[in-house]
């Protein structure tokens, strides 16, 4: 139970001055709830239809080939495109439930809390299937992975959200960028933790993490300065009267940040 809390309450530190914004905090929950439930439906409906279907475990198919080629197909076309997948939707619906489809940090933590939640209720199905000595490493490495991946996503889609304002291809093409990169970096790191030994994979994982970690922040703060909670535009600056006509939350005229309502 520590080790399944252990995510929330660091991220639920890490971001608390965003939970003062009521609608940021509802996003956040909501998503982690949303992911929890596509990790259910991706174990209980989306998987073992998909294997009857082709008329094959996909663990099995992973195990039994020597081909590259297959495995990777497998990881990222399969596993990593289907849950990325579920994953965004669940954001994207907890967005539009909320109403906070025009804030770009929104977005990113969303993302965020769907990876979060999807990966808590994976670890719990594989402590049920393989006891405590899987949860650590899972816990430290899957758990990250999985926030890496959506956050990475989440990112793209605050960018996504701002530029379709003004520009709605340009927006689609951010979106579509970052799943398609999510769902490959996702593929790719199952494919290394399971077909590497430990001496080369951990060392190949953990930089893959630290770098997307450090996007990830640079992306957050970077999305921060283009929201307001108000998505109407031309807006009038609150303390210089200035008006603007893109969204963000800074005015480009005094530097003044606006309110929150």
């Amino acid at each position: 139970m520590v080790l399944t809390a252990a995510p929330f309450v660091i991220l639920g530190i890490g971001f608390r001055r965003s939970w003062e914004d009521t609608a940021l905090a509802q996003v956040a929950l909501g998503s982690a709830l949303a992911g929890g439930l596509v990790a259910l439906f991706a174990k209980f409906l989306l998987y073992p239809g998909l294997q009857t279907a082709l008329g094959v475990d996909l663990r099995t198919a992973l195990a039994d080939t020597d081909s590259w080629l297959v495995k990777g197909a497998i990881s990222i076309f399969l596993v990593g495109a289907l849950e990325e997948g579920g994953k965004l939707a669940g954001a994207l619906g907890v967005l539009a439930q909320v109403g906070a489809l025009h804030r770009p940090p929104a977005a990113f933590l969303a993302c965020l809390g769907a990876g979060l939640g999807f990966a808590s209720l994976e670890n719990l199905d594989y402590f049920a299937q393989f006891g405590p000595a899987t949860l650590l490493l899972r816990s430290l490495v899957s758990t990250t992975g999985h926030l890496v991946f959506s956050g990475l996503i989440g990112v793209a889609m605050g960018a996504a959200l701002q530029a379709s304002a003004r520009r709605p291809m340009t927006g689609y093409m951010l979106l579509l960028g970052g799943y398609l990169g999510g769902a490959a970096l996702h593929g790719a790191f199952n494919l290394v933790a399971l077909e590497t030994v430990g001496e080369t994979a951990v060392p190949i994982l953990v930089s893959v993490l630290a770098v997307g970690l450090v996007v990830m922040y640079e992306g957050w703060h970077r999305l921060l300065r283009c929201d307001r909670a108000r998505g109407d535009t031309p807006w009038i600056c609150e303390a210089c009267g200035a008006r603007n006509d893109a969204p963000g939350r800074f005015c480009p005229a005094c530097g003044r940040r606006q309110g929150s309502a």
